[in-house]
């Protein structure tokens, strides 16, 4: 069973990440600080795909990284978290 995300961000948040300016102690090993730092952002999100979150591509419909073979179990997690703190909060 394929389970693609519940929830989809809005899109100034979408244009915040891509506007999003190098930060002023990123020291980066070479001298284009701006490609370092989207290299390195690549590079992270690569980890957690591979470690901790698969990542989601929309144009294939398909969860990419080595976590990939537990989106689901992560998923079902989620949503059973949030309904329980709904329960008993009555909010998130």
């Amino acid at each position: 069973m394929k389970l693609p995300p519940y929830g989809k961000m809005g899109e100034g948040y979408f244009e915040a990440i891509a506007a999003e300016n190098v930060p002023p102690d990123f020291l980066p090993s070479d001298t284009n600080r701006d490609v370092s730092w989207h290299k390195w952002l690549l590079s992270m999100k690569d980890l957690m795909a591979d470690n901790l979150w698969p990542s989601y591509d929309t144009t294939t419909g398909g969860w990419n990284g080595a976590a990939q073979d537990f989106a689901e179990d992560l998923v079902r997690f989620e949503v059973a978290m949030m309904m329980e703190c709904y329960q008993t909060n009555g909010s998130f």
